[in-house]
């Protein structure tokens, strides 16, 4: 029992004798979370605003050490991480887009096709460039530009 009066098993991460289960609070975050483990390197990844980012241990251990409260102790909060971790590997090409579209700040672009299509945890991105697509936007000094300097009309 803590100076608060709980005891472990007040948490849904303990049994009722204060057994800690790793599994379930892993489950926990990762129902908030989206992860991905590069396979060859052993990088965490977590999923932000459209693009997968290298700070999945650091999320995971800050919210276990969040959902703990007063019962956080290091080794709890390594097992959550490895359980993670060593669910969600990932094989590296998964990490080469391989259908070849850049992560804009509004969606997935194909630059073959023009379309956008929307973010999704399941399309693993490390980078995003920092702009909006348009495909009504007009460019008059990129076009003035550049047929100053093409041979051809644009």
């Amino acid at each position: 029992m803590t100076q608060t009066g709980r005891e472990p098993s007040d948490l849904p991460y303990f049994t009722d004798d204060d057994k800690f289960i790793p599994r379930w609070l892993a489950d926990d975050i990762r129902a908030d979370y989206n992860f991905v483990t590069h396979e060859k390197s052993g990088e965490i990844y977590v999923y932000n605003d459209g693009i997968y980012e290298p700070r999945g241990k650091v999320v995971i251990e800050d919210e276990a050490q969040k959902r703990l409260k007063d019962f956080a102790r290091q080794h709890h909060i390594n097992e959550t991480v490895k359980i993670i971790k060593f669910s969600t590997y990932e094989k590296p090409e998964k990490f080469d887009n391989p259908e070849h579209k850049i992560a804009v700040e509004n969606g997935f672009l194909d630059p073959e096709n023009r379309e956008l299509e929307d973010f999704s945890p399941d399309k693993i991105h490390l980078t995003k460039i920092n702009a909006k697509y348009d495909p009504e936007a007009d460019c008059p000094k990129i076009k003035e530009f550049l047929s100053e300097i093409l041979p051809r009309k644009i």
